[in-house]
């Protein structure tokens, strides 16, 4: 069982800081949506549901609460050290086949900077530390090659076996792959 009170707001090391999510980061995460949303939704069909800024108020404002509650899922938004420049969001995810998991995505502009690399560690490390958690997944369609080196960086081990199919945005079926680190 989680202990709430370990729940951090805000967390940081390196180059990046993650702030907990919130309704005032909507407009930021509004305009990454619509600025590569095309690139984005190969990967994360859902992210069409947030091309109006009141679809991704919405999304905030439920993430927030589940965020206060750890119901489902931890977002965070990710931003440079000591600027307010949006690179993407990382979140830790309550599974139900898998105890958790982790999801991000980046704007274009963030991409190749290995920021995502330094929050899946930071993500990673403060969730055993200090959240007691000692098995988290990383799930990715096969052909997301950033995404499977990101796992693979982060000290992630790829597991062998199905792990289950995802529509991608041209309305494939693609196999996901699983990686996994236990502590």
């Amino acid at each position: 069982m989680l202990n709430q009170t370990l729940i951090a707001r805000r967390l940081s090391h390196g180059r990046i800081e993650l702030r907990a999510t919130s309704e005032q980061f909507a407009p930021l995460i509004h305009e990454a949506v619509c600025r590569d949303g095309a690139r984005l939704t190969y990967y994360l069909p859902w992210i069409t549901n947030l091309y109006s800024l009141s679809e991704v108020i919405h999304s905030q404002r439920e993430a927030a609460s589940q965020f206060e509650h750890f119901h489902d899922e931890l977002r965070y938004i990710l931003f440079p050290q000591d600027s307010s420049q949006f690179l993407g969001t990382i979140s830790l995810i309550k599974g139900e086949n898998v105890p958790f998991s982790l999801g991000y995505w980046l704007s274009h502009d963030a991409l190749g900077c290995g920021y995502i690399t330094e929050a899946v560690n930071l993500l990673s490390e403060y969730a055993h530390h200090l959240l007691s958690i000692d098995q988290i997944q990383i799930r990715v369609a096969a052909s997301n090659g950033p995404s499977r080196r990101v796992a693979q960086r982060c000290g992630y081990q790829i597991l062998d076996g199905f792990c289950g199919w995802d529509i991608l945005g041209d309305g494939r079926e693609e196999r996901l792959l699983a990686y996994e680190k236990k502590w």
